[in-house]
Order: structure tokens, then C-alpha cells, then sequence
């Protein structure tokens, strides 16, 4: 995360973010490549 002061970690936060949204897109990285997914 480049900005720690925006990061989200309250879980329920997280859930009510998501469940707002229209789609999520989820991202890992592991190496040698990062992978992003979008959730709808």
C-alpha cells in the first residue's frame, strides 16, 4: 500500500466496501508476476 493513512483494515469496513461495489478487483503479487483478478 503506498499510502498508509487511506489503508483500510477494519474487516467490516472492508466487507461494506465490497458489498457497495459493482465489481472488486483483487490483486496478489507472487513472484516473478503480480496477478489481478476483478470479482463482479
Amino acid at each position: 500500500m503506498r499510502r498508509q493513512d487511506r489503508e483500510i483494515r477494519d474487516r467490516e469496513d472492508i466487507l461494506d466496501i465490497m458489498k457497495r461495489a459493482k465489481a472488486v478487483r483483487l490483486a496478489f503479487n507472487d513472484d516473478p508476476v503480480p496477478l489481478q483478478t476483478t470479482l463482479s
